[in-house]
């Protein structure tokens, strides 16, 4: 929950029918939603203020832990058959029945007992929050050095350079230091097991639950992708690239493009391809007036790219591939959400 900051201005007589929405209050909206099946009750948590007469607002009249509440009125296991009971469907969204909802019985512990359960909830949001921050903080200190650690278009050699190098950096076309193909053009034959198949959908994790037969794999990949080398989008969303560390086959659509480094390192050409300055280049390469937007091929072999020395592409890759480690491990080890949902699943009855 959050203040808007920016609201439409309305009469005197209009806003005499908004609600004041005291700390401590809660308030019901009807949307449905995956995660919600008839609409949900959010707790004030920031302070007092006012919201729409649509809203159905409620005050305590007992003593109350916010924190035990917040997160019991917000619990789907446990407000789902209440709100069944006691809401009706309209156009948009469900409404609340007040005087049904008003019968309804929940079990709830003593108020010492809210608060410390109150205060375990709250010590585990302050923990993946933290996460959440420190994850934010490496993807910004990614972004901030991609522009600083590669030349653009009007320097010989970036801002932030690594000791001991000191030579201008040198500028080619793509198609001069890789070799570009591109997937298959016609929808697959799929099978239960074989090789997996990719596509943009597949672009965040190379992997699939898609298979193709080994024959066919043979019949149409001629030049079959090998650890080191690169996919990128070049329909849908163009651009997005990814470096493929594994050494068992795999298939691939037409939608991705399929780049084996020749004379530059495989590390350092990834990242050089998320670079503000290569990105330009592949969306001036794009058709826009296509449905999907697209870039062909030959067009990726015409980007220009400035690079190093290959002991400077070998050093600045590494360093970026720790990075991404490094955001990898944060995103899939922040197991507070899992364990907050455990103990939401377990601490209310």
């Amino acid at each position: 929950m959050y203040f808007k900051k920016e609201i439409k201005q309305s009469d005197i007589n209009y806003m005499k029918t908004y609600n004041v929405f005291r700390l401590g209050d809660i308030a019901f909206e009807g949307n449905k939603s995956k995660n919600y099946a008839f609409g949900r009750f959010v707790e004030n948590d920031i302070g007092d203020g006012i919201v729409s007469h649509v809203f159905n607002v409620f005050r305590p009249i007992k003593k109350y832990d916010l924190y035990y509440w917040k997160h019991f009125i917000n619990n789907e296991i446990f407000m789902r058959n209440i709100l069944r009971k006691s809401t009706i469907k309209a156009t948009m969204m469900n409404n609340l029945v007040t005087s049904d909802f008003l019968k309804q019985k929940v079990m709830f512990p003593i108020y010492e007992e809210q608060k410390q359960i109150g205060q375990f909830l709250k010590n585990i949001d302050y923990l993946i929050t933290l996460q959440e921050r420190k994850l934010e903080l490496y993807k910004q200190l990614k972004k901030y050095l991609l522009q600083k650690m590669f030349a653009n278009e009007q320097e010989k050699v970036p801002q932030i350079r690594f000791k001991g190098f000191y030579e201008d950096w040198k500028v080619n076309s793509l198609h001069k230091m890789v070799n570009i193909f591109d997937g298959v053009h016609q929808t697959p034959n799929y099978t239960d097991y074989g090789i997996k198949f990719l596509s943009v959908e597949n672009i965040k994790t190379l992997n699939s639950t898609k298979y193709i037969s080994k024959k066919d794999f043979k019949k149409d990949f001629k030049n079959p992708p090998q650890k080191g080398d690169i996919f990128m989008t070049r329909i849908g969303s163009v651009g997005v690239a990814n470096i493929y560390k594994r050494r068992e086959s795999v298939a691939y659509y037409v939608s991705l493009a399929l780049i084996k480094p020749k004379s530059i390192n495989s590390l350092f050409l990834f990242s050089s391809i998320n670079t503000p300055q290569v990105q330009k280049e592949i969306w001036k390469r794009t058709l826009q007036v296509a449905f999907p937007k697209k870039i062909n091929k030959e067009e990726i072999g015409k980007i220009k790219l400035k690079f190093p020395l290959l002991k400077e592409q070998f050093d600045i890759g590494g360093f970026f591939e720790k990075i991404d480690l490094q955001i990898k491990s944060i995103e899939t080890t922040n197991i507070f959400h899992s364990i907050k949902q455990y103990f939401l699943q377990n601490l209310f009855c």
